[in-house]
């Protein structure tokens, strides 16, 4: 997409979502970044964002229908257009998965997966309207390969994985590209905000056979050591804007880390080609789209 698309990012207040509104206002583009509490415990950072050319500050909790439908509606009053959705917004956890509620589970997924449906319902229609877009889902290595004591965080993220390709296959027919970002190991804010075991009695009875200490401790010295920049997914996301959407890959592993996943990943895209075979479905694959409508032309 060329600079001056309009992008609608959530979870802008820190981390990768600040980040990202920042260098993709430096390039050009008309970014709207939404964050929850603009006006209370957000409200420096929304101060910062707005003095920023280019961007402008929504008040948005990707938990509640209302605020989220309230700022895409005021993003497109203002613009007339969205191109690109960023959905950032994201929970973790860690702890042992049998002492995380129901509730607490209830919680990571309202944040992690709901919301991103909030926000993809919300402005799906504009984008089915003007026959294009980009849905760009914040994922994590974590949401291919199953990661002890990130129960609930590991597995909102396969769901997203999941739901995000659904739609990549519903949309390439409308013109519209979903694509998600699978970060490894980065040092943000995020690592000071996680949810822990609310059943203190049930991770107390694991006894010897709770490792989480052991773990975390080493994941966050393997994280120290490779010093990543969190920037790196800042111009991931930049880089699939500016990728045609029959050229973009569905999904994009960032950071040393996660560079194992690439065979893994190539595995599930020739997977996904097959299921559009079996059910003679090639428009649900953006590269076989224009593929056949080259083809279409030469033959004119």
């Amino acid at each position: 997409m060329p600079a001056g698309s309009v992008v609608l990012i959530t979870g802008t207040n820190s981390g990768f979502g600040r980040l990202t509104a920042e260098l993709l206002a430096a390039e050009g583009h008309r970014v709207f970044a939404t964050m929850r509490d603009t006006d209370t415990r957000n409200s420096a950072a929304a101060r910062d964002l707005t003095s920023t050319s280019g961007i402008r500050v929504l008040d948005m909790d990707v938990t509640s229908d209302e605020s989220v439908n309230r700022a895409v509606s005021a993003a497109l009053d203002d613009a007339g257009r969205i191109d690109c959705v960023v959905n950032n917004a994201g929970m973790g956890n860690f702890g042992v998965t049998e002492g995380y509620t129901p509730e607490q589970w209830k919680q990571v997924f309202e944040v992690n997966v709901f919301g991103c449906v909030r926000v993809n319902r919300a402005v799906l229609p504009s984008m089915r309207r003007q026959r294009s877009g980009l849905l760009v889902h914040v994922s994590s290595i974590a949401g291919r390969l199953p990661a002890a004591y990130l129960g609930p965080y590991s597995a909102s993220k396969w769901a997203l994985e999941s739901y995000a390709e659904i739609l990549r296959l519903e949309l390439a027919p409308l013109g519209i590209d979903s694509v998600v970002i699978e970060p490894g190991k980065y040092r943000t804010e995020f690592f000071g905000k996680f949810l822990y075991p609310a059943d203190a009695d049930c991770v107390q009875a694991y006894g010897s056979g709770d490792l989480t200490d052991r773990f975390l401790h080493e994941f966050t010295e393997q994280m120290d050591e490779l010093a990543q920049d969190p920037a790196d997914i800042a111009r991931a996301v930049r880089d699939l804007l500016d990728t045609p959407a029959s050229e973009r890959s569905f999904r994009t592993p960032v950071g040393s880390d996660a560079t194992g996943l690439a065979h893994y990943n190539e595995v599930a895209d020739h997977l996904r080609e097959h299921v559009a075979d079996a059910f003679n479905v090639p428009e649900m694959l953006p590269h076989r789209k224009e593929a056949s409508a080259s083809s279409t032309s030469a033959s004119d």
